[in-house]
């Protein structure tokens, strides 16, 4: 999948428009449906970006609406056989490094009850639920959600040395540098990961329906420890986890091609 900004005013790009609308309307009476018309999506102060299939088809879109409060989620859309692909995440952080560069202080959006794929998309991205802002009124088909942003096109990578930062002051104040070689660090992370497997051993699938309250606590902690190791060990290896991971992840888009290997779990070197 190709994404990339562009204008909304293309035959295809309004024809996927449409089908967004028709989509909404089978969910929502149309009082509740709030939907940028076109000339609004070809204001300057909106960014509309297209997703494109392997054929250059368009398959996907969405907007940021950029204000100097905050910058609001728009259209989001992906053609129903191109889900499940990765491509909402990439359109999502796209839009979102926009409002970044932008300066918005905060990300929002409104969506609806009836599209739980949607909210959990959100809720994955550090969107949490809010009142309704701007001219919105309260109603209850409508679901409002907002995220901070830190600031700038580099913020994640900056949580990351934040996070850095804070371990290494942790570590120095207990003396445990001494301790925290590649070697120890490699191995506490293993550790760590399996005393996070073992919340869900003996689980049907581990999904969320699955745990209760306890469960739920013991799986974050446990991640919460993972990720300090991590950042510790790639502190220590000096390691740049963001650009690795975006270095990683071009490299597994050259070996799976989502067109060649979509619904198939093989390794590559099966195909």
């Amino acid at each position: 999948m190709h994404i990339a900004f562009e204008t909304p005013d293309q035959p295809e790009v309004i024809a996927l428009i449409a089908d967004l609308d028709a989509y909404h309307l089978t969910l929502y009476p149309p009082e509740s449906v709030y939907a940028l018309d076109l000339a609004t999506l070809k204001q300057p102060h909106v960014k509309f970006a297209v997703v494109r299939d392997a054929a250059g088809e368009a398959v996907g879109c969405g907007a940021v609406v950029l204000t100097p409060g905050y910058g609001e989620i728009k259209r989001m859309y992906l053609q129903p056989a191109c889900r499940g692909q990765g491509a909402a995440d990439r359109l999502l952080d796209m839009l979102e490094d926009a409002a970044r560069a932008a300066g918005c202080p905060r990300l929002t959006l409104e969506t609806g009850p009836s599209q739980p794929p949607a909210l959990a998309l959100y809720a994955r991205h550090g969107f949490r639920r809010c009142a309704p802002y701007g001219d919105y009124r309260d109603d209850p088909l409508s679901v409002f959600m907002e995220k901070p942003l830190v600031g700038g096109a580099q913020a994640r990578a900056s949580d990351l040395t934040a996070l850095r930062d804070e371990l290494r002051a942790f570590t120095r104040e207990r003396d445990w540098e001494q301790f925290h070689t590649p070697k120890n660090l490699a191995m506490a992370l293993s550790v760590e990961v399996a005393e996070l497997v073992e919340h869900f051993q003996w689980l049907p699938t581990g999904a969320d329906a699955e745990l209760d309250e306890q469960k739920r606590t013991g799986i974050r902690h446990e991640l919460a420890d993972v990720l300090a190791y991590l950042i510790q060990l790639a502190d220590k290896t000096n390691v740049d986890l963001a650009a690795a991971l975006r270095e990683k992840m071009e490299l597994n888009r050259r070996k799976y091609p989502a067109e060649r290997v979509r619904g198939d779990a093989r390794k590559y070197s099966d195909y």
